[in-house]
C-alpha cells in the first residue's frame, strides 16, 4: 500500500488489516509509515513498513524488493500516493509537473 502514512492511505491499510491481510505499507514520510505499521502490527497482523518516494524508479524498485523479502511475494497493490500542486497549470514549473506524472502515473 503506497502513500499509507495517512489519511486514505492509512485507513485503507488498517482496513486491510482487520480483515485478515498482511499489509507492506509505505509512505514517503519514514514516522508516518512506522506509526501505521504499529497500528497494524498490534492488531497482530504482519507488516513491514517502508519509506519509499514513489516518484523515484529506484526507490520503487527498493519498496518492491523489500515488500517481497518480508512476505515472499505480493498478492495485490494499492496505488494510494499521490501529489499536486495547488496553483493554475500555466504556473507550474516543469518540475512541478514532472513530480506529479513520477508520483501519479
Amino acid at each position: 500500500m503506497t502513500g499509507a502514512g495517512q489519511g486514505i492511505g492509512k485507513a485503507a491499510a488498517l482496513a486491510l488489516a482487520a480483515a485478515g491481510a498482511e499489509v507492506a505499507v509505505s509512505d514517503i514520510n519514514e514516522a508516518s509509515v512506522k506509526e501505521t505499521a504499529a497500528a497494524i502490527a498490534a492488531t497482530g497482523r504482519r507488516t513491514v513498513a517502508i519509506r519509499a518516494d514513489v516518484g523515484n524508479l529506484a526507490e520503487i524498485d527498493r519498496l518492491v524488493s523489500e515488500a517481497v523479502a518480508g512476505f515472499g511475494k505480493i498478492d495485490t497493490l494499492v496505488n494510494n500516493a499521490g501529489v499536486t500542486r495547488r496553483a493554475y497549470i500555466m504556473d507550474l514549473t516543469e518540475d512541478d509537473f514532472d513530480r506529479i506524472f513520477r508520483v501519479n502515473a
